[in-house]
């Protein structure tokens, strides 16, 4: 795995195309609580699908340091309510990923199709690039 030292968050949604239709893989918290990883399956190569996209992720991870503020709202549909085992990866598809800084304070939100969001506001943002699937249990960066 390999840090984008000194990346923004404007360089890395500008790289990755604001991580459109690209999957979340994982999320979860740092440092004892400190920071959040969001690991995101990059489904993007020359501008088309990857096909291995499911065997053979391409992990960019987000980590958000200096947590502040972490929302996330699930936008289950009735359907989903009442038959979650009919869910798939489908639904870590995501519709993009912006920068929601505002008066100072760093934040970004991850959209997906409908209600379903999560909003970060952090002190400092780090960018790793795995590339490979991590083991179980395995810190993302």
């Amino acid at each position: 795995m390999t840090s984008e030292t000194g990346m923004s968050l404007i360089d890395a949604l500008e790289r990755w195309k604001n991580f459109e239709e690209c999957l979340i893989h994982d999320i979860r918290p740092v440092r004892y609580g400190y920071g959040v990883d969001i690991a995101i399956n990059s489904v993007w190569r020359d501008g088309k699908v990857r096909p291995d996209v499911l065997q053979k992720p391409d992990l960019v991870t987000l980590s958000l340091l200096g947590v502040e503020s972490l929302r996330f709202t699930g936008g289950l549909t009735d359907d989903m309510k009442r038959d979650p085992a009919a869910i798939n990866w489908g639904l870590t598809e995501i519709s993009h990923i912006v920068d929601s800084s505002s008066d100072g304070s760093a934040a970004i939100t991850v959209h997906w199709p409908g209600d379903r969001s999560l909003f970060v506001q952090y002190l400092n943002l780090e960018v790793l690039v795995a590339g490979v699937d991590p083991e179980p249990g395995e810190r993302l960066g």
